[in-house]
C-alpha cells in the first residue's frame, strides 16, 4: 500500500512503476473506480510512453497488450475473459475491501499476481482492516511538509456555519444522506454559502460538495441567481456535457462546480482538461463522519499554486476531523471502533466569530487575523464597605443549577454556541460541540 497525500502524485509514481513493469514484459492492470478517471490515467501513462488498452464499456480487449486500465465494475465481470496480470494496481485502495474489488484482487493473487494499492486515506468508514490485501504500507511525506516545501498549496480555513446534526440517524457509519440533505438544503444555509463565497472567495474557482443531486442543483441555481456562474454535474451527466462543463470551469466561464461525490477520490482537474488549472476553493456543504471523505474533499483545493486555497466549511467538518494537514497514524489493521478516523487527533479548532477563521488550539488571546478578542475581560470583584463579597456554597449551588437549566434550554448547536459566547468561554464553539455531541441532557 502506497500512502501519500492528495496531490502528491501517486498516479505519476504509478506511471513510472508501470513503465518499468512494461519494459520487463510484465502484464499490468491498473484499476479505477469511476469511468471518468480512465482518460485521466491514460494521459499519465501516455506521458510515460506506455502503450496500453482498456477494460471498460465500449473498448475491445486485446490480449497482446501488456498494460490495461480497467474500470473495476467491468473488470469484475470479465475475469474469465482476460489474462491475469503479474501486477494488479488498485487506485483509491481504501475501497478494495468492497465485494467487487476483493473479488478481483483475490482472483489475481490466486493466479500468482502481486497487488499494489494507492490511497491518500488508507482507512474505511466501516473499520475493516486492509491487511488481507496488503502486507505493508509505504508512506510518503506528511501533508504539512509538502506544503512547506511548495509541493502542495497552503490554505485558509473558514467555518461560517456549524449545523445542528445531533438528531440525524447514522447509516453505514455516516450521516443518513436524506436527513442530512434536509438540514443542509435550507434557504438560510444556502444563502449563507453564497454570501460567504462572495465575501471570502469571490473570483476563485470553487468546487462545492453537496448532499445529493437535488441539493447540488439548488446550490448551483442560487449561485447563478446571485450573478456567480455555476453548474451541477453528477454521475449521470452525459460525457459531452461533463467535458464541456469542466472546460468551462477551467476557463473561468463557470466559477462554482457543484457535485455530490463525482470529483472526490482521484479527480484531477488539470488532467481532465489537459492543462494546468488549479482548484482555488472548496465549499463543504456535506457533513460527514468519514475522515477519508473529508480529506478527499478538501484535498481537491490543495494542489500546488503560489497562493493559499480557501476552504469554506458550512458543515462543521473541522469540528469532527480537524485540519487538512493534521498528522495521522495510518494502519492496515483497521479501526476497531469503525468510526472512520485514524488516530485520535487534536481537539477541535476555535472559530473566530469576527472573521470565521479556524484557529488551532491553544488559541492566542485574540484572533491573529482580524484581532478580535477571544477572551472577555474578567469583571472586577465587587466590594462592599471594605469587605469582599464572597460567594457562599449556596450561591455556588444556585449558579450551577442555573447553568444546568440554561444548558438544557439550548436545543441546537447554534444556541449552545451563543450560550458559550455569552458566558465568555475562550472557545464557545469547542465547548458547544462537546455538549452537543453528548446530547442526553437535551429533550431532542
Amino acid at each position: 500500500m502506497g500512502c501519500a497525500a492528495t496531490g502528491f502524485g501517486k498516479t505519476i509514481v504509478s506511471g513510472a512503476a508501470v513503465r518499468a513493469a512494461h519494459n520487463k514484459q510484465r502484464r499490468v492492470i491498473f484499476t479505477v473506480h469511476r469511468e471518468n478517471l480512465l482518460a485521466q490515467t491514460s494521459q499519465t501513462f501516455a506521458d510515460f510512453g506506455v502503450p496500453h488498452g482498456f477494460i471498460a464499456p465500449g473498448y475491445p480487449y486485446h490480449s497482446g497488450t501488456l498494460v490495461h486500465i480497467a474500470s473495476i465494475a467491468t473488470l469484475q465481470r470479465r475475469l474469465d475473459r482476460i489474462e491475469a496480470p503479474d501486477l494488479l494496481m488498485i487506485d483509491e485502495a481504501h475501497m478494495a475491501m468492497a465485494k467487487g474489488w476483493k473479488l478481483v484482487a483475490d482472483y489475481c493473487r490466486a493466479k500468482g499476481g502481486k497487488t499494489w494499492g494507492n490511497s491518500a486515506t488508507p482507512i474505511r468508514l466501516d473499520g475493516q482492516p486492509l491487511s488481507p490485501l496488503f502486507d505493508y504500507m509505504v508512506e510518503g511525506p506528511p501533508v504539512r511538509w509538502l506544503m512547506d516545501q511548495g509541493h502542495l498549496s497552503d490554505y485558509e480555513y473558514y467555518a461560517p456555519d456549524i449545523p445542528d446534526l445531533s438528531q440525524l440517524k447514522k447509516r453505514l457509519g455516516d450521516y443518513d444522506q436524506g436527513q442530512a440533505a434536509d438540514v443542509m438544503d435550507r434557504p438560510k444555509l444556502i444563502g449563507s454559502v453564497v454570501k460567504h463565497y462572495k465575501q471570502l472567495a469571490r473570483g476563485k474557482r470553487a468546487i462545492l460538495f453537496a448532499m445529493n443531486v437535488k441539493h447540488s442543483e439548488h446550490m448551483a441555481a442560487e449561485f447563478n441567481r446571485a450573478g456567480i456562474p455555476a453548474a451541477h454535474i453528477d454521475g449521470d451527466t452525459l460525457d459531452g456535457d461533463r467535458k464541456r462543463i469542466l472546460n468551462d470551469f477551467a476557463d473561468g466561464k463557470i466559477m462554482v462546480l457543484c457535485n455530490v461525490e463525482l470529483v472526490t477520490t482521484g479527480f484531477d482537474l488539470s488532467a481532465q482538461v489537459k492543462r494546468d488549472v488549479p482548484v482555488e476553493c472548496v465549499i463543504l456543504c456535506r457533513p460527514t463522519m468519514s475522515l477519508a471523505l473529508f480529506l478527499q474533499m478538501v484535498g481537491r483545493a490543495l494542489r500546488r499554486k503560489p497562493y493559499p486555497a480557501i476552504i469554506l466549511d458550512h458543515a462543521g467538518n473541522s469540528m469532527r476531523h480537524g485540519f487538512p494537514d493534521d498528522p495521522h497514524e495510518w494502519s492496515l489493521e483497521g479501526n476497531e471502533k469503525g468510526e472512520g478516523g485514524a488516530s485520535e487527533g487534536p481537539p477541535p479548532p476555535i472559530t473566530c466569530e469576527g472573521c470565521f477563521r479556524q484557529i488551532r488550539r491553544p488559541a492566542p488571546p485574540q484572533c491573529p487575523y482580524c484581532k478580535r478578542e477571544f477572551h472577555k475581560p474578567t469583571k472586577p470583584i465587587e466590594e462592599g464597605e471594605g469587605e469582599l463579597i464572597l460567594q457562599t456554597a449556596d450561591i455556588k449551588a444556585a449558579l450551577r443549577a442555573k447553568r444546568i437549566a440554561e444548558d438544557r434550554e439550548a436545543k441546537t448547536l447554534h444556541e449552545l454556541v451563543a450560550l458559550g459566547a455569552a458566558r465568555g468561554y475562550a472557545s464557545p464553539q469547542g465547548w458547544a460541540f462537546k455538549k452537543w455531541s453528548n446530547s442526553k441532557h437535551r429533550s431532542r
